[in-house]
């Protein structure tokens, strides 16, 4: 997958990525935790032989394991998937209702 600067700025924001941290490893958990995101919202479909349940699991392990934009972090603990995505496209948008 190639990324676009625009694309590498909002991992960079999404995970406050320090330099130490991988690249390629956040950007690979960023396609990861959108992707989920996705199929919670039946934006797309689950994978042959996944389950909900699978997802929900990867998504709370996500965001317990990264250092998550506070906004970001908020919509994924209160399982607010719709805003989290909305979170994806802009993250500056503004919260709503």
């Amino acid at each position: 997958m190639i990324f676009s600067l625009y694309d590498c700025w909002r991992i960079g924001t999404a995970f406050r990525m320090s330099k130490a941290d991988n690249p390629a490893a956040l950007a690979q958990e960023f396609v990861q935790l959108r992707s989920d995101l996705s199929k919670l919202t039946q934006q797309i479909p689950y994978d042959s032989g996944e389950t909900i349940l699978e997802v929900l699991q990867r998504v709370d392990q996500l965001s317990a394991d990264l250092k998550l934009d506070a906004k970001l972090q908020h919509y994924l603990e209160r399982r607010s998937y719709q805003k989290a995505l909305d979170w994806f496209e802009n993250p500056q948008q503004p919260h709503r209702m």
